[in-house]
């Protein structure tokens, strides 16, 4: 220990050497000359930029502004939050290493290699503190708490810990007005985090490996890939938060991990012929009957299924179909046409029936009062609900057919979906568009987020190919 003590002083003197500094007091004065000199050209020219109407959008740190500030203050601090995540947080670094190499030259210094990243990362932090400076004495407000800061920057690194990184992400979640469900789940997410690292672990020392360590851990655990991908999102914020806040540079985290929905499989046709049998059952509920139809019919997600309104079912030159608004991506927002199979199996008449009820929802159910469900009554369905009804009523009863270890679930109706228009040489974009993908990257529709129109969905929807038999569904009437 007192080696290493020892040999990290040593390497301070020498870096002051290489870099031209006899010590670290001319290091600060340095730095500290950049922001006092900073604070002085703004008292100086102050009145003349009032006057002037001065903006920093017309500097070449607009690139840090978001066009939301109502005055130079806020612009200020901006550009200190900006330049900050931009330098510590991603890879984008030139624009403050650019403004770290003019320093060195003004004063006569010519520092390459590590020994200049070094400095620069000594240097972003203090731009940072200077355009906060800006600001609080475009408020009024004079403090000289900037040369405490310069100075703790030479004295040992204080850890930064696992449990305050966690709570500072979880108070910016509140403060952005997450609601308490929500924030409940961070505060599960957050707990088995801790528990893993530690609350006293320092956050510099998570890196790709010890991402990975948490990783083989969970799985070990039997967590789904979809779980641990949210958990492994987590813990990156955090450590991006961190090195915002306290100015250390994020580490790279290459993981990825593949979905679990893209390991499902589709249904094969005598399975979709099963729950067709099932379907007609007259003790199915009438909004499940057409809910899973407009499910393997029109590709669209759980979710995206029950948060359908009456009125996103709308008409376009003769053509039917759904406005789906309500979806998990920008790509998921999307115009689906009514398919002639869902028409010739009587849904018009039951959109039909829910247009005269004048009730706003396409799927209502009624619901006795629960835990889970405090409002009860008649109410749009609730997408646990829908998932029960499949998994309950539908699933279960093609289980013994299933072969061991096949993965299929309400998610598979979608891939039924996808394959039926590839089977119908529907070409890709055409598919996405219908899926709300986002396409491949390098295609047009991931460039140009490009939408197709109605007509020409709807001509392409028809040449789907099912080797399934819908003549076994009976229109389900009241």
């Amino acid at each position: 220990m007192l080696l290493r003590r020892v040999q990290e002083v040593a390497e301070r003197l020498f870096f002051y050497a290489r870099i031209g500094m006899v010590d670290k007091g001319k290091l600060n004065a340095l730095l500290q000359g950049y922001i006092e000199n900073g604070l002085r050209d703004w008292a100086e020219n102050k009145a003349e930029l009032k006057a002037q109407k001065f903006d920093l959008s017309e500097t070449t740190a607009e690139r840090y502004l978001t066009g939301n500030e109502t005055n130079i203050a806020e612009q200020y601090r901006s550009i200190a939050l900006g330049a900050g995540r931009s330098y510590f947080g991603s890879e984008k670094k030139e624009f403050i290493r650019t403004h770290a190499r003019m320093l060195l030259e003004d004063n006569g210094l010519d520092v390459q290699g590590e020994d200049f990243d070094r400095f620069a990362d000594m240097f972003a932090k203090v731009y940072v503190k200077t355009q906060e400076e800006l600001a609080n004495r475009e408020e009024g407000r004079h403090s000289y708490d900037y040369r405490q800061f310069v100075q703790g920057m030479f004295e040992e690194d204080q850890p930064i810990r696992m449990k305050p990184a966690v709570d500072e992400v979880l108070a910016l979640k509140r403060r952005a007005g997450l609601t308490d469900g929500t924030m409940k789940a961070y505060g599960s997410m957050s707990e088995i985090i801790l528990g893993f690292y530690g609350e006293d672990y320092e956050v510099k020392k998570l890196n790709n490996k010890e991402l990975i360590r948490f990783i083989e851990v969970q799985q070990a655990k039997g967590v789904k890939n979809t779980t641990i991908n949210q958990r492994k999102r987590f813990i990156q914020e955090v450590v991006k938060q961190a090195s915002s806040d306290h100015g250390f540079v994020m580490p790279t985290f290459n993981v990825k991990l593949k979905d679990d929905k893209s390991n499902v499989l589709p249904y094969t046709a005598d399975e979709l012929n099963q729950m067709f049998v099932v379907l007609n059952d007259r003790k199915i509920y009438e909004w499940a009957y057409w809910a899973m139809l407009v499910s393997l019919l029109s590709g669209l997600r759980q979710s995206e299924v029950v948060s359908l309104d009456v009125a996103d079912l709308r008409l376009y030159e003769g053509v039917w179909y759904f406005d789906v608004t309500a979806a998990k991506s920008e790509a998921g927002i999307r115009r689906v046409p009514v398919s002639k199979l869902l028409v010739q199996l009587g849904f018009m008449d039951f959109l039909k029936k829910r247009q005269m009820s004048k009730e706003p929802h396409l799927f209502m159910c009624h619901l006795p009062k629960s835990k889970n469900y405090p409002i009860g009554g008649y109410v749009q369905v609730p997408s646990t609900k829908y998932g029960d009804f499949f998994s309950n009523s539908v699933r279960e009863k093609l289980m013994l057919q299933l072969e061991e270890g096949q993965k299929k679930d309400h998610h598979s109706l979608r891939h039924n979906f996808s394959d039926s228009l590839k089977q119908g040489r529907v070409s890709a974009e055409y598919r996405d568009e219908l899926c709300g993908h986002a396409g491949k990257v390098g295609s047009m529709r991931a460039i140009y987020d490009e939408k197709f129109g109605v007509l020409i969905l709807a001509e392409e929807l028809q040449k789907a190919k099912w080797e399934c038999d819908f003549s076994l569904l009976k229109t389900w009437r009241a």
